[in-house]
């Protein structure tokens, strides 16, 4: 790192591949740099005041600097809204999170932010199809290599669909042993995967650790958790414990997930991509009607002109020059439980759809780049302090994220095939059955099967509910939103599960704090008795 910085300053990041945080003093210059890899995908915490910074890869590490611990409202709101995390803000309000492509620098008794890396700067690229082929399957390659552990057991998350499959049979084809871990779901075969994991497995036979996700449904286990910040994925603490046990008894050392992949791959984005009006944007009108016109003529919906010409140019073109973003746009009306005042101080309204990354030139880049900056920040809500192993997601490695964003998108995505270029490239790789896959089961059933098994959750979470106290919600609408929650009536499982995990993260302070008076309280009579006796 040091000998990186001496040779491009605080923009090395840019350079040096990996996960990485890292803090730099110059004692020439009496400059100091906080920073991460360029996509951020390894966290970064900090608290400045006056001329000091504290800085953590934990947030709890920061809760003992002043102020920390009042609560920011602007987090909880954005938070809300959007069920994700957006921006710099924390959930206290003295404590901020190095965002990607981002360094901290402290010079001359000042503390400001610089850009390391940008996702925009990347030159676009153009070459034969099947240099696009091997290109893609070198740095594919290189991504799980990188992100297996050097000395000791590396398993691969594999769910069935695309990503995890990419992963897991790339190591196989390039000689790179993996275990497996799956959670399946035996007695409900719409939502079960394991035929797709069977022809990974049956294609390189490798070990193999299903889990029955039935045992282990959202919900389950106990409510009481002290959490650093808001996280949707405290629901899974008892999926969360089953997976660490089962790895610490095997001593694995990384999980490889197939995290980022719909981002960073191209997934099916919908009815209309994004990346139809991006001629608009370079003064190409007529190759965008050009763009339209063949996805119009491809497309299984019979659709209108008007429905093409509104989705498909104007509609993203509004957006992007306005400075809007299409992933922070709820699919859903707000839900009834929120409170109406606090909306309306806060400005719920206004809060979807702010901008997140920073400006790239057309649409369907500033998606990508979106989708890469809340990916990198979803990392950061479950503290590495809880897993014994270390998780690496090896879809978004730098070099093959700037290959993608360089691809023309004819090479990447067609009307009736997402993922063009994965699945051309992998061929020969994955087993047909996967490659060929077109979709992947979802649906809410785990969840509301979860709390309808789980009277104490629902008690948890309706009895003096915080976000009541607050003012956030509504105390008898957010009780019967939990309680249709259990009947499947969520209002959009994204403001529900966003509301649960900022009530779990409220009581777990109230926990925490009762836990440190306790231990406070037992230390002092501990010391009294010893001097006593």
């Amino acid at each position: 790192m040091v000998s990186a910085y001496r040779k491009w300053g605080d923009r090395f990041p840019g350079h040096v591949l990996g996960e990485y945080a890292a803090f730099i003093r110059d004692p020439e210059s009496g400059s100091a740099v906080l920073t991460h890899d360029a996509l951020g995908m390894a966290p970064v915490f900090y608290a400045a005041a006056d001329e000091t910074l504290a800085f953590s890869t934990e947030i709890l590490d920061l809760l003992d600097q002043s102020r920390a611990r009042d609560i920011d409202q602007e987090f909880l709101a954005d938070f809300l809204t959007t069920g994700q995390i957006s921006s710099a803000r924390t959930p206290y309000r003295g404590i901020k999170r190095l965002l990607p492509g981002t360094a901290i620098v402290r010079a001359g008794g000042r503390i400001t932010s610089r850009p390391t890396w940008r996702l925009s700067d990347v030159p676009p690229l153009s070459c034969p199809e099947s240099d696009y082929h091997e290109r893609f399957r070198e740095l594919l390659a290189e991504a799980v290599r990188e992100s297996v552990h050097p000395t000791g057991p590396t398993w691969v998350s594999l769910s069935g669909g695309l990503d995890s499959s990419s992963i897991a049979c790339m190591a196989a084809a390039r000689g790179i042993s993996l275990g497996a871990l799956s959670f399946v779901n035996p007695s409900q075969p719409e939502i079960d995967e394991r035929r797709w994991m069977r022809a990974v497995l049956d294609r390189y036979p490798s070990p193999w650790h299903p889990i029955d996700a039935e045992t282990l449904l959202p919900f389950s286990g106990s409510p009481e958790q002290i959490l650093d910040e808001p996280s949707s994925s405290a629901i899974f603490v008892e999926r969360r414990r089953a997976i660490n046990t089962l790895l610490a008894s095997h001593g694995v050392e990384r999980l490889l997930t197939g995290l980022g992949g719909d981002a960073v791959l191209c997934a099916s984005p919908g009815r209309v991509p994004a990346h139809l009006s991006d001629a608009l944007f370079s003064a190409r009108p007529a190759d965008a009607f050009r763009d339209v016109a063949e996805w119009k003529a491809g497309s299984p919906d019979q659709r209108s002109w008007s429905y093409w010409l509104l989705r498909g140019l104007l509609a993203p073109a509004a957006t992007h020059l306005f400075r809007r973003s299409i992933l922070t746009t709820p699919r859903h009306p707000l839900p009834p439980w929120l409170d109406r005042d606090f909306a309306s101080r806060m400005r719920i309204g206004a809060r979807a759809g702010r901008p997140l990354a920073p400006r790239c030139p057309r649409p369907s880049e500033q998606d990508l780049a979106d989708a890469l900056w809340i990916n990198a920040l979803a990392t950061s809500s479950v503290p590495a302090r809880q897993r014994s192993y270390e998780i690496r997601s090896p879809l978004p490695y730098r070099p093959l994220v700037e290959f993608m964003y360089a691809v023309p998108w004819h090479q990447k995505l067609r009307p009736k095939c997402d993922r063009f270029l994965q699945r051309r490239a992998l061929k020969g790789i994955l087993p047909e059955l996967v490659r060929r896959r077109a979709g992947k089961a979802g649906g809410s059933w785990e969840m509301v099967e979860g709390l309808r098994r789980s009277p104490r959750w629902v008690e948890c979470l309706c009895d003096s509910p915080k976000i009541a106290s607050l003012g956030i919600a509504d105390r008898e609408r957010w009780r019967q939103a939990v309680a249709q929650a259990a009947v499947g009536q969520t209002h959009g499982d994204v403001f529900f599960l966003a509301g649960v995990a900022v009530e779990l993260w409220l009581k777990g302070l109230e926990l925490g704090a009762a836990r440190k008076a306790g231990a406070r309280r037992a230390a002092a009579e501990a010391e009294f008795g010893g001097e006593a006796a």
